[in-house]
Order: C-alpha cells, then sequence, then structure tokens
C-alpha cells in the first residue's frame, strides 16, 4: 500500500490483535495451568478417597489380603496415579512406584514422602496436599496424603494410617504445551485473518482519502473537474460527496472570478487614458498599457515599484501623495514636451473607511486644449464676420436717418443690399457647417451624369467671370455620360464653391479650367486657375474654419467668410472623396476631387 494512513491503520490493527492474543495468553496460562492442577489435585483426593476405603474395609476385616492384594495391584496397573499406604508407624504397607515416562516405574525415594510434621497432621485426621519433587528424576509431582481410620476394640475409630496418593506434573505441563501449541496455531491464524480484515477496511478507508487528497491537490492546482465517486454511506462517502460539492462550488466561483477579472482586464485595457494605481505605501499595483508607453517600459519591470522611483515628474508623484495623505481627491496637470496632461488621483477606500490605496487617470488634454483654444478662435472669427457687416450697416443706415450723405441714398441703399446678403451668406455657410460637421445631413444618393452638371455649373459663372475678364472654360461635355453615383446638389454645392474662389482670387486677364478625368471606378475633378496662389506655409490649414490668407494684399481686398473650402470639405468626406491642393504662390492653384463612380 502506497498510502501512509493504510499502514497506520493495518499496523495498528495487527498490533492491536497481538497484544490482545498476548494478554489473553499471560491470562489464560496461569489460570489454565492453576485449573489442571486443582483438577489433578481433585482426582487424586478422590481416588486417594477410593484406597483409603478400600485400606479401611481390609483394615475391619471386610476383605481378605488375597483380594485386597490383587485389587492394589490392578489399581497400581490401570491408574494414571501412583499411591502408597503407610502405616502409623511411617512402614509402607503397599509400595507403589512413580513413572515419569510411559512404561516406567521409578522406584519412590525417601524425600518424597511426607515430612513429620505432614505425617503428623495426617495421623491427627488432617487432609494434607502438596508439590514436590522426585530427585532421582527431578520431576514435579502432586502428592495427596487422607488417614486411614478404623475402629478400635473399643469401637471408637482411630487413625490407623495413611494412603499417600501422587502423580507426576508433566502430565498436566503435557496437556499446557499442547493446549499452548493450538493457542499459537489459532493466534497465527487469528493474526493472519485480522491482517487480511485489517488489510480491507485499512484499503477501504485511505482509499478514499487517498483520492480525497489527490482531489484537493489537483483543486490546489486549479483543476475543480476531478471528481470523488463514494464508496460508502458511512462518514467518508458524505465526504466525498461534500468535496465534491465543494469543488463544483469553487470551480463556479472561480470561473464567475475569473469572467469579473477578464471583464475588469478588459476595461482597463480599452480604457483611452493611462490608468495608474498604488497601495496605501505608494507601491504601484496595477498600470495599463497607456501607462507603459507613457513611461516608455513594461508592467512587469514597475509593478512593486515605488512610484518615486520611477516617475519623474513631481506633480504626479505630488498627486498621489496627497491622495494618500488625505484621502480626497486630487488633480494637476503639467506639460511634457509638446502635450499638456492632466492627472486625477482618487483613494482607494473599504467600506469601513480604511485606505487601501489611490488610482489615478492620466488624461493627454492637448487635443482638448486645440479645440478649446478653436472654440475661441471660432468665436472671436464669427464675431468678427458678424460685426464688420453690421457695423456696415449700422453706420449707413445712421447717415440716411441723419441726412448726413455725400452720395445719393441709392448708392447707400446698395452698400447696405451687399451687406446684407455678405450677413445672409455668412450665416447660411454656419448653418451649412454646422449640420455637415455634426453628421446631420442626409445625402440623397443618386446616378448623376456628372459631366452634364459640370457643364450647367460652369456656364452659370461664364458671365461673372467675362465681367472681370477671366476666360473660364471646361473640355467637358454633356455627351460625356460620366455617371457617379453621388448627391448632386451637395456636390454642386462644392463645385460653387472652388469655382467661386478661383475667379474671386484671379486677376483680370487670367484663366479658370474646369477638368474632369475618368479613371475606371473613379473619376477625379479638377478646377485649376491661375491666380495669386496660396503660400506652401498656409496649405495645411485651408480646410479650417474662417482660415485666410491674409498675408497677400491682393486677398484682403476679397470679400469671403473662410468657411468655403471647410463646406466643400464636409461634403467631400460624406461621399468619402478625397480633396487635394496644389498651388505656388503667384502662379495659381489646382484643386482636385477624387470621388469614386459607387460609393
Amino acid at each position: 500500500m502506497n498510502s501512509k494512513i493504510g499502514v497506520k491503520l493495518l499496523t495498528s490493527y495487527i498490533v492491536l490483535v497481538v497484544i490482545t492474543l498476548v494478554i489473553v495468553g499471560s491470562l489464560l496460562n496461569p489460570l489454565f495451568k492453576n485449573y489442571l492442577i486443582t483438577a489433578k489435585k481433585n482426582e487424586l483426593m478422590y481416588k486417594a478417597n477410593e484406597i483409603v476405603t478400600l485400606t479401611q474395609k481390609y483394615n475391619n476385616k471386610e476383605m481378605d489380603e488375597e483380594s485386597f492384594n490383587r485389587i492394589v495391584e490392578t489399581l497400581d496397573r490401570f491408574i494414571d496415579t501412583r499411591f502408597l499406604i503407610i502405616d502409623k508407624e511411617g512402614r509402607i504397607l503397599a509400595p507403589s512406584q512413580v513413572r515419569p515416562e510411559l512404561g516406567r516405574k521409578p522406584p519412590i525415594r525417601k524425600d518424597s514422602r511426607l515430612s513429620r510434621e505432614e505425617f503428623e497432621q495426617v495421623l491427627s485426621g488432617q487432609m494434607v496436599i502438596k508439590e514436590g519433587m522426585l530427585p532421582h528424576f527431578n520431576t514435579p509431582v502432586i502428592s495427596v496424603a487422607l488417614p486411614v481410620t478404623t475402629i478400635s476394640s473399643e469401637g471408637v475409630p482411630e487413625v490407623s494410617g495413611a494412603v499417600l496418593s501422587f502423580s507426576p506434573v508433566y502430565l498436566v505441563t503435557d496437556t499446557v504445551k499442547k493446549a499452548y501449541y493450538y493457542l499459537g496455531i489459532s493466534s497465527v491464524i487469528a493474526i493472519l485473518l485480522a491482517t487480511g480484515i485489517a488489510y480491507y477496511y485499512s484499503k477501504k478507508i485511505s482509499l478514499p482519502l487517498k483520492n480525497m487528497n489527490e482531489a484537493a491537490l489537483a483543486m490546489a492546482k486549479g483543476d475543480y473537474k476531478t471528481i470523488i465517486k463514494p464508496v460508502s454511506d458511512d462518514e467518508l462517502g458524505e465526504l466525498a460527496t461534500s468535496m465534491n460539492f465543494l469543488a463544483s462550488q469553487l470551480d463556479s466561483n472561480i470561473t464567475a472570478l475569473e469572467q469579473e477579472k477578464g471583464k475588469l482586464e478588459s476595461i482597463v485595457l480599452s480604457i483611452n487614458e493611462g490608468l495608474i494605481a498604488a497601495d496605501k505605501e505608494g507601491r504601484i499595483i496595477l498600470i495599463n498599457p497607456i501607462i507603459e508607453k507613457f513611461f516608455m517600459t513594461t508592467a512587469k519591470r514597475i509593478l512593486g515599484r515605488l512610484l518615486t522611483d520611477i516617475s519623474p515628474l513631481p506633480e504626479l508623484t505630488k498627486a498621489f501623495e496627497a491622495a494618500l495623505v488625505n484621502g480626497t481627491s486630487t488633480s494637476a496637470a503639467f506639460k511634457l514636451l509638446h502635450s499638456t496632461f492632466k492627472v486625477v488621483v482618487s483613494p482607494i477606500k473599504q467600506e469601513n473607511g480604511n485606505l487601501l490605496g489611490a488610482v489615478g487617470i492620466l488624461q493627454d488634454i492637448s487635443e482638448m486644449e486645440k479645440v478649446e483654444q478653436l472654440r475661441r478662435d471660432f468665436i472671436a472669427n464669427v464675431s468678427h464676420e458678424l460685426r464688420a457687416p453690421v457695423t456696415v450697416i449700422r453706420g449707413y443706415t445712421d447717415c440716411l436717418l441723419d441726412g448726413v450723405t455725400d452720395h445719393p441714398p441709392n448708392h447707400y441703399y446698395s452698400i447696405i443690399k451687399n451687406e446684407t446678403l455678405r450677413l445672409e451668406r455668412l450665416i447660411k455657410d454656419l448653418m451649412d457647417l454646422s449640420l455637415l460637421e455634426s453628421g446631420k445631413v442626409e445625402l440623397h444618393l443618386e446616378e448623376v451624369n456628372l459631366s452634364e452638371l459640370i457643364y450647367e455649373t460652369v456656364n452659370k459663372f461664364q458671365q461673372r467671370a467675362k465681367t472681370k475678364g477671366i476666360h473660364l472654360f471646361t473640355t467637358v461635355r454633356p455627351h460625356q455620360n460620366i455617371i457617379v453615383y453621388c448627391d448632386a446638389d451637395r456636390i454642386e454645392q462644392l463645385l460653387i464653391i472652388l469655382l467661386d474662389n478661383a475667379i474671386k482670387y484671379t486677376p483680370s486677364g487670367g484663366a479658370v479650367e474646369v477638368d474632369l478625368r475618368d479613371e475606371k471606378e473613379k473619376v477625379f475633378l479638377s478646377i485649376k486657375d491661375t491666380g495669386i496662389g496660396i503660400p506652401e506655409e498656409d496649405l495645411p490649414f485651408i480646410w479650417e474654419r474662417f482660415y485666410k490668407v491674409d498675408k497677400s494684399r491682393n486677398r484682403q481686398n476679397q470679400n469671403g467668410t473662410g468657411l468655403g473650402l471647410s463646406i466643400a470639405k464636409q461634403i467631400a468626406d460624406l461621399h468619402h472623396a478625397e480633396m487635394t491642393v496644389e498651388s505656388k504662390l503667384h502662379e495659381g492653384s489646382t484643386f482636385t476631387l477624387e470621388i469614386k463612380k459607387q460609393n
């Protein structure tokens, strides 16, 4: 058996059986021996009493000498007890021999006879029982002496001698040895049977315990699928059932905990801001990949280390120290290279209020600051763009009302009308841009003959171009039949914005060309002018709201809101198209729209 408890149980059973047998044998030995000796003494007394009766009959002349001698010889020959009949002077009347071995009768020595004191006790009418030795054979014997009484001439009974009966003890000893022999064999058989029974029950007890131990070790390693088969309906069976239930519950609970842990890890990993947690000593216990990138290291290298040892930013460490010391949320902002970061640190507390640590969220607020700056710039630009026409309208209205005019009223009315139209365009452009950026514009997509749309739109600007002395032309013809799946109104709006800018910023004598190139799945719409151009450093910013290239004197006199190209870019993005620009200062610009035929 490999089970230690099985060996212990088996050993304890065997030791218990052996000890029991030894104790029983030790108690039975003297009891059984004493019982046999007592029985032998009683036998000797009985036989001696018979011989006394026989001797008394002989002494009382109730039996002749010949019969008496024949009976005595017969008794001496057939019974295993030897006896002596002696008179009151100690003379042997009927001698007998002791035979320690079968078939041999050693003579009785004087040493085996009664002592004077014992002889006197017998003559006084007492019975004497003693154990002695046969000196020549060194054999222990049991002796019984009974007095022999006769009736005197006066008719009074008196002791006339004694009958000494004795038997070798080896007869009792042999019986005891045989008994012990059989008792030894029985003990060996009992030990073997007990060993088998003990092995069976120790196996029955230890095997379930061994299975439970293996199952417990498996559970310690994370395997909760091990099933223990109950082998009985006793406490071990109940324990096996309980362990199976425990394993099932642990499996369910651990699975639930792992799922929750997985959810938390997924949440932590999916947070776009940096997350860092520290215990109450300031040692890092959790970070997410954003923090790994921030510190340019891995979680394995910094977990368990003090935040002050790894962070070169005093604002970050001070925020954690304040949260841990005061137990309240703390925030701080700091700049790193060209970015601005904000950290918000909150304490982690138990339900009883004990502080466990702190957790911080690190945010890159550079984009937020940029958005905030754009918001301020947007408000400033809108305010400026709205203030300019309103100021003009108010000024000329005051002049008309006060009657202070240098020109006919129609002149002032014309200026007020133009500024009103300008204000209307600004409001319309703002509304369009707001709708486009919010994604609330719903495109009405349909198959559109883009060549026909371009041709018609260009014709709408011919008179304006001619008035300014600009040659506006296109190689596109309606019969080209170039079909694009798009929103016709929005594409026309985009084309108007580009044509309006091209004519606006092209001086008299210049040219504006509109071209459409068909390339299988895509088409390329380009508007090329020979205008004042855009400086290279301003090209990345022309799509922003209210952005104007004011470095050129020629642009200062142009009346624009700065929203047209932003609207055009939003329309292109809604069609999943791409807008590009190429420009050289004083040479002109080319705006190109790349759009798929099927969006």
